[in-house]
């Protein structure tokens, strides 16, 4: 939603409709599992919710037991999960950890014996009430988004001050208390899930009269994150006279398509907007580009000065500089030297610091990273 908060009405329109299906078959003694991220008491509500629509079903209707009322109860679970997009089915069959809500034991045996053969000695499964099992995922995703920006702000930091991010990086992710995952400075985090989640907590917490301020700077940072590169790219466009950019990568992350909060869309705006009407980008993406088409189809202004390319040769052709936005294996093993051959300018922007600045620079491109030397 506009304000950040976590929309619910497709979770409780099916919600309504999994509590009608309930009462219209008696499917009486269920556990409905939400699975979805959501703000915490949303389970409890839409526990409400099912028992108030099958509260109207005769207890005759019910299985003949020793307490009816109680056969009719559909009982309702938190399950969060904590899948990465484009690898979700390993993530499920090797979860870190499993984590339950739920108001009775009858429901928890339920959940034991749903993943029973997941259960094992090193994986920890976690038993607990429905919002702190809710609390649980928001929490998860707004440390690792705090991680990214983080280390981020430590990459603006030695931009302006000479040192290498990079090795820093590398130097505190020894550290067991802090661990090397999340620490890859860039140009922002995009998404369906840390944007999304970050702000669905900071309004949580508004909702109970709580600032979250540090979220609240960790998305701010990442939003100014997405632009970071603009200004050096338009300056060292302005210092070559060169008119084309060339952009690789334009889903938020590799092995997926999705460009919800990507930054590469951000910088296409930028990039046009403040560039001028000289300013054309080349753009190139294993998968996502036909989604970028649909984006800017209706955008005459912005659509006449970008090309769609179909191979990473092509997007170079007459290029004065590359940008890499998306760190796709396919962008980590190309040829500059073969490359530059096509280029007006050899000059590249990691955006993603992928890439060895030396070996770079040994290719006649001059490199510039995020935070490196």
């Amino acid at each position: 939603m506009p304000d950040g908060s976590a929309d619910l009405k497709a979770l409780l329109a099916v919600v309504e409709m999994i509590a009608k299906t309930v009462q219209e078959n008696k499917l009486f003694n269920k556990l409905l599992i939400i699975k979805s991220t959501v703000p915490p008491g949303t389970t409890r509500k839409v526990k409400e919710i099912v028992q108030k629509i099958i509260a109207s079903t005769a207890i005759v209707d019910a299985p003949n037991t020793a307490n009816a009322s109680s056969a009719i109860l559909v009982e309702v679970a938190s399950n969060p999960e904590f899948l990465k997009q484009g690898n979700a089915v390993y993530d499920f069959n090797h979860p870190d950890k499993i984590v339950v809500g739920a108001t009775s034991e009858r429901a928890f045996q339920v959940l034991r014996k749903i993943y029973q053969g997941l259960i094992k000695s090193y994986i920890p499964y976690l038993e607990m009430e429905l919002e702190t099992a809710e609390m649980t995922k928001y929490a998860n995703n707004a440390f690792l988004a705090t991680k990214i920006s983080f280390i981020n702000e430590i990459a603006n930091i030695c931009a302006l001050t000479g040192a290498d991010v990079k090795l820093v990086a590398k130097a505190i992710g020894m550290d067991y208390r802090i661990g090397p995952k999340f620490l890859n400075a860039g140009i922002g985090y995009g998404g369906s899930c840390f944007p999304k989640d970050v702000l669905a907590l900071v309004n949580a917490a508004r909702q109970e009269g709580y600032q979250a301020k540090l979220l609240q700077e960790v998305h701010a940072l990442n939003e100014r994150q997405k632009r970071l590169l603009v200004p050096q790219i338009i300056a060292k466009l302005q210092e070559v006279q060169g008119t084309t950019i060339t952009l690789w990568g334009t889903s938020f992350k590799p092995k997926t398509n999705d460009l919800r909060s990507a930054p590469a869309l951000v910088l296409i705006e930028e990039l046009l907007q403040r560039g001028g009407k000289e300013v054309n980008l080349r753009l190139y993406d294993p998968i996502s580009l036909p989604d970028v088409k649909k984006i800017f189809a209706t955008n005459a202004a912005f659509n006449s000065h970008i090309t769609y390319c179909s191979s990473v040769e092509e997007s170079v052709e007459g290029s004065n500089l590359i940008v890499l936005v998306t760190e796709w294996d396919e962008f980590r093993n190309v040829s500059f030297a073969e490359l530059g051959k096509l280029m007006k300018n050899k000059i590249i922007f990691d955006g993603r610091n992928i890439y060895d600045p030396e070996a770079v620079r040994e290719e006649g491109f001059a490199y510039y990273g995020v935070g490196r030397k």
